[in-house]
């Protein structure tokens, strides 16, 4: 008798659940995260309406909401006509908000509402930790479920046949079982095909490099050094990943954090809203009537939110390691040129890629010094509009204290090497002092902005001293010329001062003329050669 109540209740639940709901009925589905309790595992019925209302909560739906085809062969192309798709902080508050529909990199999706659901005055809120987390756990449910199902479709057969479970079953063994290569090679299939729904390959191949991933999508550094062979053959599968498959090449990604989830999403009766709004000298016109999230978009962002945290530990676990704590010139190299070619096809994690390589032009090994200045050349020949950015970069590293010798001629041969234009003097560039304030992130776009990698400076509304590139590279050059002259008239004092007390000592003959005169010469060719 227990054997045969599983099958009566699971028929007795498909007859009144509807289980031959369409796709569309699924996509037009949306929620309201307001209420704090869990969600209902009951499933929509037929006649349940496609608004949410006040206090509902979201049902898990019924078949995977992610499909790759050949209209949207990557993730970041689905849903991208979807109302609120690539809504950000900065797009909402610009008005522009999902102008971008249609593009091929899928940096925003229609959203006409999303243009004058912006405040006035072009000021929001931002999202308060409580909103962030809400948000976070419930996307975080949704995506779980979006897994399980396709893992469920997946076994079924999913209309694929046999030969379709045969295959992954192989695939499956394959990465665990196989040789090196041929297992990086099945990860690299199995996220090429699912990226979405089979996040755990992509987890597989970061743990080669060192890079551990929990559960809850944590990522640390592994307690052990990885295999030099092992993290090469992973790198190189990683890169290619992220650049053709995972990360849109036209925008960076968004965390929820970045969302305009307080703004309009959540209701605005309760007094901490109106106290918020009131400190921050706006109306809270937009958010007096609450949009819908679908539970698509939702799951979307969350997961653009893992890809995020693991690219961002990829750079600044891997690839800066590799940088500093290997000595092998070989892996230093190599380890360069990943981080060229991301900085050439990919937005996102740019600030920390350009910093990681002009760093290197002070590597102490002439053949990384030279690597690293050659791949910031093949940059700004894909990308001329970063030739400000680039130049400030090895400017701050010219200005540091303690620079050795070697990497102070380094950073002047390769501002040397520039190829300026007639519309690189006319462009407005920001100097930047002897201190060597600011960043490479100040050029680049916003993490919540959708637009190019790095657009011309926009005069600031706040008076600075402007001036074109090659005047700043002139202003350098006799900075670094009066530095040398400095260095040059203390060490001299310090030699007189000296030459003096021997004279003394010896019975006042040649009072410090003859130590001078030659230090005078050495000093003089040490600057020579410093410059």
């Amino acid at each position: 008798q227990r054997r045969q109540r599983p099958p009566r209740r699971r028929g007795k639940k498909g007859g009144a659940g509807g289980g031959s709901r369409d796709m569309s009925a699924v996509h037009a589905s949306s929620f309201s995260p307001s209420s704090s309790s869990a969600p209902s595992s009951t499933p929509l019925s037929s006649s349940s309406s496609s608004t949410a209302v006040a206090g509902e909560t979201y049902r898990p739906h019924k078949v995977p909401l992610i499909t790759l085809t050949e209209e949207t062969p990557t993730w970041f192309e689905c849903g991208r006509h979807t109302p609120g798709r690539d809504d950000t902080l900065l797009s909402v508050a610009s008005g522009s908000g999902g102008s971008s529909a249609g593009s091929s990199s899928g940096a925003g999706s229609g959203s006409g509402s999303a243009g004058s659901a912006g405040n006035s005055g072009g000021r929001m809120r931002r999202n308060t930790p409580d909103v962030v987390r809400k948000y976070r756990t419930l996307g975080e449910k949704i995506y779980q479920h979006e897994v399980a199902l396709s893992k469920q479709q997946s076994q079924s057969g999913g209309g694929s046949g046999g030969s379709g479970r045969r295959d992954e079953a192989w695939v499956e063994s394959t990465m665990r079982r196989g040789t090196l290569k041929d297992r990086i090679a099945a990860m690299s299939v199995v996220i090429s095909s699912h990226p979405v729904h089979k996040l755990y390959a992509l987890d597989m191949l970061l743990n080669m490099v060192g890079i551990h991933v929990d559960k809850f999508g944590n990522a640390t550094a592994a307690a052990g050094r990885p295999n030099d062979r092992v993290s090469q053959l992973a790198s190189e599968a990683l890169q290619d990943l992220w650049v053709n498959t995972l990360l849109p090449p036209r925008r960076k990604l968004v965390g929820l954090d970045g969302r305009p989830l307080l703004e309009q999403y959540e209701h605005s009766s309760s007094s901490s809203s109106a106290a918020a709004a009131a400190d921050n000298n706006t109306t809270n016109t937009s958010n007096s009537k609450k949009r819908t999230l679908s539970p698509r978009v939702l799951l979307l962002w969350r997961y653009e939110e893992h890809l995020k945290a693991r690219y961002s530990a990829y750079v600044d676990l891997y690839l800066s390691r590799s940088l500093t704590e290997t000595t092998l010139e070989l892996t230093k190299i190599t380890t360069l040129k990943t981080a060229s070619n991301l900085l050439r096809q990919v937005p996102e994690g740019e600030a920390s890629l350009l910093s990681m390589v002009v760093n290197k032009i002070g590597d102490p090994s002439r053949k990384v010094a030279s690597a690293a200045g050659h791949q910031l050349r093949l940059v700004l020949e894909d990308h001329p509009a970063m030739m400000h950015v680039v130049a400030r970069e090895v400017q701050q590293l010219a200005h540091r204290p303690n620079l050795s010798s070697r990497a102070l001629y380094n950073c002047i041969i390769f501002l040397n090497q520039l190829k300026l234009t007639s519309s690189t003097e006319d462009d407005d560039y920001e100097e930047d002092d002897a201190n060597g304030e600011g960043g490479a992130g100040d050029e680049s776009d916003s993490d919540e902005d959708g637009g190019t990698k790095y657009r011309k400076k926009s005069k600031p509304k706040h008076k600075r001293r402007q001036q074109s590139l090659p005047a700043s590279l002139i202003n350098t050059y006799f900075r670094l010329f009066e530095v040398a002259i400095k260095k040059s008239e203390v060490a001299r004092e310090a030699s007189a001062k000296g030459g003096r007390g021997k004279g003394k000592g010896k019975g006042g003959k040649g009072r410090g003329s003859g130590p001078t005169g030659s230090n005078t010469q050495s000093d003089d060719g040490t600057m020579r050669g410093r410059l």
